[in-house]
């Protein structure tokens, strides 16, 4: 594997819930649930504080009837375009700094970001600790993982969730992540795993002893290529780059 680079994945925890408090600020401390509502009237839940996650169990799979059973908690409707202010809010604040330091920061989605930085683990730890100061500013935590590949940042930062900052070296990746379904490689859904379980690809281990060939004959040439190249952390050759780039 290459470690030509190293890679922090920053991901808000509870991040709509945790808007909420940051707007209300009476609502601190408290199980907040935040639901969706079809156009047919279903509500489905969004997200849960950490009050209401610890204290009551509560989870996007968690029944709304149940959460509004509970005599405490505190349900309200989503409010995507606050959130959304508040993000980019946030985004072009860590943006201003790590660009002052020479690194590359993007966001992926509403509540998490990546900063690409140069191989040295200390420099990324005083880094993104500078990031979750900024975050707690407005109230937020954190889950961080940092790795030499964007994806195995991404499944650091799952298991930071419980066990804080979590840092994978290549040696710790081979031991530890191969050793995982394939459902939990970012890039891999449901439908991916299926496909991928039918080859008798069962790990993400499995992919690393799996041919190119294979894997595009079981996802396609374009994703195919994605995460091979991702899985093994390797660069595409020309002849695989037309390949990739013909699809």
């Amino acid at each position: 594997m290459t470690n030509k680079f190293m890679y922090a994945h920053l991901d808000i925890r509870n991040f709509f819930a945790a808007c909420e408090q940051y707007l209300n600020p009476e609502y601190r401390g408290k199980p907040i649930v935040v639901y969706n509502e079809s156009a047919n009237g279903r509500q489905m839940i969004i997200a849960a504080s950490k009050e209401a996650k610890e204290k009551y169990g509560i989870s996007r799979d968690t029944p709304i009837d149940r959460a509004k059973r509970i005599p405490d908690a505190i349900l309200i409707k989503t409010r995507r375009e606050e959130y959304e202010k508040i993000a980019d809010q946030l985004y072009q604040r860590c943006r201003e700094y790590v660009e002052k330091q020479g690194y590359s920061i993007s966001k992926l989605h509403i509540d998490d970001l990546v900063i690409k930085l140069p191989n040295d683990l200390g420099v990324a730890i005083t880094l993104t600790r500078k990031v979750e100061e900024m975050c707690k500013e407005f109230d937020f935590n954190l889950a961080i993982g940092i790795s030499f590949n964007e994806n195995y940042a991404h499944i650091a930062t799952k298991l930071s969730k419980k066990y804080g900052l979590i840092y994978f070296g290549s040696g710790f990746a081979r031991r530890f992540i191969y050793r995982m379904p394939v459902i939990e490689f970012p890039q891999i859904g449901p439908k991916r795993k299926e496909k991928l379980n039918k080859a008798n690809i069962y790990t993400i281990g499995d992919i690393t002893n799996s041919s190119l060939d294979l894997i595009i004959d079981t996802l396609g040439k374009k994703i195919g290529m994605k995460i091979y190249c991702s899985v093994l952390d390797i660069e595409p050759n020309k002849a695989q780059l037309e390949l990739f780039e013909s699809e």
